[in-house]
């Protein structure tokens, strides 16, 4: 049967709504990726059945200190975007081990990094 009383089209989104629009699916896509990127280098580091903790760590050399910089900073971002979205870290992470190293380490002026 053919429509009787035809709806009228939807309004026309602006360009605002568009852009709106298109960063809230990226972001959808990024902050899932960003949270699995985290947790596989954790897991990599962590959890590796071919190298050791210590091993990787000391092949790092002096660029060891960083690395645990920018994983203490990405921590922060994990915290504060698990804070804006009323939820804990854990939550998005799906686990707590993932917040902290999974061995006490010991940092060095020269910017290595041993385990205690």
């Amino acid at each position: 049967m053919p429509e009787l009383i035809p709806a009228p089209p939807p309004p026309e989104k602006t360009q605002a709504e568009r852009i709106a629009e298109a960063i809230i699916a990226e972001s959808n896509r990024h902050f899932p990726q960003r949270l699995d990127t985290f947790k596989n280098l954790w897991s990599l580091l962590w959890e590796n059945d071919t190298a050791t903790p210590a091993d990787i760590i000391s092949a790092w050399g002096t660029n060891a200190k960083l690395m645990f910089q920018v994983a203490a900073a990405e921590r922060t971002w994990i915290i504060t975007l698990a804070t804006a979205l009323n939820t804990t870290p854990e939550a998005l992470l799906g686990s707590d081990k993932y917040l902290t190293p999974a061995l006490p380490v010991t940092f060095h002026p020269d910017g290595t990094v041993t385990l205690l």
